[in-house]
């Protein structure tokens, strides 16, 4: 599955099928009375030059199992990589053809709860890949086996809060532009399902001034971490310019208005290394060892 697809043009694509990539859950609540189906996978397409052809793709999932409707979403997580380190090390890595976006597909749905023997088993997916009109390839078909779990109680963790994920947040200048993909898991203090809001703005000025913020999103899984369910989120922007440093603040609300908040600043990378590389996104050296 992880063998990259050539596709004509000169574009290539593939998906990125490690562990710590795919995720597909039913998480049920006896206290909302619903199941929140997710499902997330991540692919790459190439290669990222200064041309602006990627940002011509047509990029659109679709069921596998069904009658080629499209499934969940797709969108461009505004993080570049050259390569793919597989788990548990991050180690291992094996280069692509050039450099290449990293693609985020998620999907969602709600159902009244039910037994888990009443719950899909598996969800399937497939991406058609055009430039412009012109049809390019479609991935080959992902399927993901769900995994269950039901929460009782209204109970979650004590207070509405987040953690960064540092390791999966990072900077990059790429050509005039600079790239940011922040990447934060939150808890619900009530019923793990709760749908929340979160808000983002980015400062390329050392805070001096902020802008609002682009793509901010649920991330489709829900982990549990310390006795709590965390939500992933993602937060990712694109601004027309150079930097050394790029700052952002989250801001995020439950249903009862309750919020909290993260803040942090990064430094802007100007080269690339493997997804999941071992030694972070913005290390001191970017010697890479493929294999």
């Amino acid at each position: 599955m992880n063998v990259t697809s050539l596709l004509v043009g000169g574009f290539f694509a593939q998906w990125i099928d490690y562990e710590h990539s795919l995720h597909a859950q039913h998480v049920c609540s006896e206290q909302s009375g619903f199941c929140r189906t997710t499902a997330h996978a991540v692919f790459v397409v190439g290669p990222e030059t200064d041309d602006g052809r990627l940002d011509m793709l047509n990029i659109a999932p679709v069921n596998a199992a069904g009658a080629g409707e499209m499934l969940g979403y797709t969108n461009w997580e505004k993080h570049v990589v050259n390569g793919v380190c597989a788990d548990p090390n991050f180690t291992n890595c094996t280069a692509l053809p050039a450099d290449a976006r990293v693609y985020n597909w998620g999907y969602e749905a709600w159902s009244p709860f039910k037994p888990a023997d009443a719950l899909a088993q598996s969800i399937s997916v497939t991406v058609d890949i055009q430039y412009k009109s012109d049809p390019l390839a479609v991935l080959p078909t992902l399927t993901i086996p769900y995994l269950t779990t039901v929460v009782s109680g209204k109970g979650n963790s004590p207070i509405l809060s987040i953690v960064p994920n540092d390791f999966s947040t990072l900077a990059y200048q790429n050509g005039d532009e600079v790239n940011f993909h922040v990447v934060f898991s939150v808890a619900p203090v009530d019923d793990p399902t709760e749908k929340l809001t979160a808000t983002g703005e980015y400062s390329v000025d050392a805070g001096i001034s902020w802008h609002a913020g682009q793509d901010i999103f649920f991330e489709d899984h829900i982990d549990l971490k310390n006795d709590s369910y965390f939500q992933s989120w993602q937060f990712d922007g694109r601004w027309k310019g150079r930097s050394q440093t790029v700052c952002f603040r989250i801001v995020v609300s439950d249903s009862l208005q309750r919020q909290v908040r993260y803040e942090n600043c990064m430094r802007v990378c100007d080269f690339v290394v493997p997804f999941h590389n071992a030694a972070g996104y913005c290390p001191n050296s970017t010697i890479i060892a493929f294999v």
